[in-house]
């Protein structure tokens, strides 16, 4: 199913009921496309495929595992969940890695290990905005999501 919202009414402040949606969306494991600065990026929430954020089970099942499809040893999500459907649409390989959008600095400690602080001092210059940092992932980054050197 698709839902569209206007992102904007009148001020540049998101409406709430697209947030409240999309964040709903999102943390059952969906996809959302979001506005960046410069495009529409293909989003999911990391936390919806990972261990790290507790779930009410009932209201948002664990996700569905392919046992066709690994990446760096481990199962990666169903044909049909929001990450499948980004390689889809993209026409990527699943190991390919794909950009992270995270909402400040301190998400670089969160999903990263041994920050180089020139790392930290060009996000607290540049974002939010147009700046990628590569960095090592932490142990609470889902193995599939990795890079085959993490």
């Amino acid at each position: 199913m698709q839902t569209v919202y206007r992102v904007y009414e009148g001020t540049r402040e998101p409406h709430r009921l697209a947030v409240e949606r999309t964040a709903e969306v999102l943390g059952r494991g969906g996809l959302a496309l979001i506005p960046t600065e410069t495009v529409y990026g293909v989003a999911v929430a990391v936390n919806a495929f990972s261990g790290a954020v507790p779930q009410d089970t009932s209201e948002f099942p664990s996700w569905p595992r392919d046992p066709q499809a690994a990446v760096n040893g481990a199962a990666v999500p169903a044909l049909g969940t929001g990450y499948r459907r980004i390689f889809t649409l993209k026409q990527r390989e699943l190991t390919q890695t794909v950009a992270w959008l995270v909402d400040g600095v301190e998400a670089l400690d969160r999903y990263g290990v041994d920050i180089p602080e020139d790392a930290r001092v060009l996000a607290r210059r540049c974002w939010p905005g147009a700046l990628t940092i590569v960095i090592k992932a932490a142990p609470c980054v889902p193995t599939f999501m990795r890079a085959a050197d993490d």
